[in-house]
């Protein structure tokens, strides 16, 4: 077992230069490619028990960084070449500080990390970011690819969807910052799943979603995830039978059919409303194939005061769900329990982002802005939501911040609260223009920026990753 310690930072000064250690302590250092990762190089020796390093440094430069570090036992080793900018090649050395006192060292290497098809980002960094550190876990919507991001806006980590027509729907780093976790699409709903690749590049585990939609979130050994759901009885007004919803559904991860998944709250039969024809897009065959949709729930939350919170897109309302899974309290909407102060907070909305507070629950909801009255410019906005019995029984925008450019982001779109009070949100862009990764200050200064030339998809800012 390795005990990794992994970061980008540089190496401690003194870091000892290459040399050339005595015949009886050089490592003999193998480099393979990743079986399931392009962008990920595997380096494995036979040496000594002790600590063990990868130096590294960009082709034609001696600025050799400690870049991971791993205790290791004697015999056979590894360390994974990962999370370094692609579309370069990195130089590399390894060293083991033996139990005994004494230094191997390998001689330097070369390796290769190729970059992500169709993937071209430009970033701009500004003096007090606070993305100036951690990785940005998301993807690029189309062409699809998983991304991960460093806080210089590089591209360090990528994985294509699968090969068999899958579409990336939805990436979240997981819960031990080990893996990236991909939910994909395919034109066969029985055959979605959620896939786990290991950071460093060793394994790739697949997980049957069927009819999953949009997002999901990682259990213990579990996956929970927004499922769409046929009803043959459930009628909208002027809409064609049959009529979509959604489900949670939680599956062992590892599950090969998805056959032993449970089903949990259920809009047809756990929330308290008939349904209703929302808007235009829950036309017959808009977004679901051959059925109506009437709620189209595109975020999947865990509430930090427990339950789940859904954002059912097309009923402009955030859906607390208890943690047995019933109703407990809706914002906006037609039938809201909360009042909304001030009207209106959002319209077709995604929401990733929600932490608690002395004044209440707190929401950043990506406020796509359908159906408004035009002209319609996307934002980001920070809610306070105050359910009883403890709050009041409202809900109150405190912070909001309008798209730069004028722009309405018509699909996706994503926000998050960084540490010190920065907001991180995505403008996903449009067929015609590429997608903005942007960070704010409370006052809506821009001070960190990737542009994309392709749409962009939802992420999240994490603060460390661990192959």
């Amino acid at each position: 077992m390795l005990a990794w310690l992994w970061a980008c930072a540089p190496a401690p000064e003194g870091a000892p230069a290459p040399s050339t250690p005595p015949p009886d302590r050089s490592l003999a250092v193998r480099v393979a490619p990743s079986p399931e990762l392009p962008a990920v190089a595997t380096l494995s020796w036979e040496g000594p028990a002790g600590e063990a390093t990868l130096w590294t440094a960009p082709d034609g430069s001696d600025a050799w960084e400690a870049h991971a570090a791993a205790t290791v036992a004697e015999g056979a080793s590894a360390l994974p070449v990962a999370l370094l900018p692609v579309a370069h090649v990195w130089r590399w050395r390894v060293t083991v500080d033996a139990d005994d006192g004494a230094t191997w060292e390998s001689p330097p290497g070369e390796v290769y990390l190729p970059p992500a098809p169709d993937v071209a980002l430009t970033a701009t960094i500004q003096p007090g970011a606070a993305f100036s550190s951690g990785y940005w876990v998301g993807h690029q919507y189309a062409p699809d690819v998983a991304l991960v991001l460093d806080a210089h806006g590089s591209v360090v980590w990528w994985a294509p969807p699968s090969t068999d027509g899958g579409r990336v729907l939805r990436v979240r780093p997981s819960l031990d910052g080990r893996s990236v976790l991909v939910l994909e699409d395919h034109p066969d709903p029985a055959l979605r799943r959620i896939v786990r690749f290991d950071l460093d590049g060793q394994r790739r585990l697949v997980t049957a979603a069927p009819d999953a939609s949009h997002d999901f979130q990682e259990g213990d050994g579990t996956f929970t995830y927004v499922a769409h759901l046929l009803s043959d009885t459930e009628r909208m007004p002027h809409a064609r039978l049959p009529t979509a919803s959604d489900v949670l559904r939680t599956v062992p991860e590892g599950s090969a059919t998805g056959d032993d998944a449970v089903d949990g709250f259920d809009f047809f039969d756990d929330y308290p409303y008939e349904p209703w024809f929302p808007c235009k897009h829950a036309g017959y065959d808009r977004f679901v194939d051959d059925a109506s949709e009437w709620t189209h729930t595109n975020s999947l939350i865990r509430s930090p005061r427990g339950g789940w919170l859904l954002v059912p897109r097309y009923l402009d309302a955030i859906v607390q769900v208890t943690a047995d899974g019933a109703f407990g309290w809706q914002a906006g909407g037609r039938h809201a329990t909360l009042t909304a102060e001030g009207g209106p907070l959002f319209r077709h909305g995604h929401a990733s982002d929600a932490w608690d507070a002395p004044d209440g629950l707190h929401l950043l909801m990506f406020d796509n802005g359908s159906h408004g009255p035009p002209p319609v410019v996307s934002r980001a906005v920070e809610l306070v939501l105050s359910p009883p019995p403890e709050g009041d029984g409202t809900m109150r925008a405190v912070w909001s911040l309008s798209d730069p450019a004028q722009r309405m982001t018509t699909f996706l779109g994503d926000a998050q609260r960084l540490p010190g009070g920065d907001t991180l949100v995505t403008w996903t862009g449009s067929d015609r223009r590429g997608g903005v990764l942007a960070e704010y200050t409370p006052a809506g200064d821009e001070v960190w920026r990737v542009e994309a030339q392709a749409t962009l998809g939802r992420g999240r800012w994490v603060p460390a990753l661990s192959p």
